[in-house]
């Protein structure tokens, strides 16, 4: 396992900083490797895109196709519009009928 965290954080720039040195996309990149490193069936992703450059989101979106394409499920909550080149998601609104949650 130790030997897949290093290439992951290889992968993403992060292979010789430690996570609390590492700027917000660095941090949240370094979040997102366990979708890769130990793949689960359902992805629970909170505001995913958030301090993510134009790069992490595309390859995201890559992963995210991938995942879709297999079987898996994917639940995210954003504020904003997701990247282009995500794959379609069906919204859904949380705020009460008539008012504001």
């Amino acid at each position: 396992m130790a030997s897949a965290c290093r290439r992951a954080a290889a992968e993403r720039g992060l292979a010789h900083r430690l996570v609390h040195e590492g700027e917000p996309v660095q941090r949240r990149r370094l979040a997102l490797a366990p979708l890769q490193l130990a793949p689960r069936p359902l992805w629970l992703l909170d505001e995913p895109f958030d301090a993510l450059d134009r790069a992490a989101c595309e390859r995201l979106a890559v992963r995210a196709q991938a995942h879709l394409a297999a079987g898996g499920a994917l639940l995210l909550s954003s504020h904003g519009a997701l990247p282009e080149g995500f794959p379609a998601c069906e919204p859904f609104d949380l705020a009460p009928p008539g008012g504001r949650a």
